[in-house]
């Protein structure tokens, strides 16, 4: 399994979890797809990312909302893509 979540993030699938892996560049310059975390369920994975990303907003409540909307609307969007 491969989701495509955003340009920074994608979901891959191992037996028994789900793994988050986050964009990087290496020393030399090559695309690298870090692991973040492995999760028992999307659901988890999800929760994990949404916090994570509200912990990188700084500013008012609104942004925080914003951002959670934004984070929301990626994945469906990428789960959408991937039934396709």
């Amino acid at each position: 399994m491969l989701l495509n979540i955003s340009d920074k993030y994608r979901v891959t699938g191992i037996p028994l979890n789900f793994v988050l892996k986050e964009k990087g560049i290496s020393k030399e310059g090559k695309v690298v797809w870090k692991t973040t975390g492995y999760y028992p369920t999307l659901e988890s994975l999800f929760r994990c990312m949404i916090k994570e990303n509200i912990i990188d907003t700084e500013g008012e409540v609104k942004q925080v909302v914003d951002k959670i909307d934004e984070v929301c609307e990626k994945i469906l969007t990428a789960i959408k893509e991937k039934k396709k």
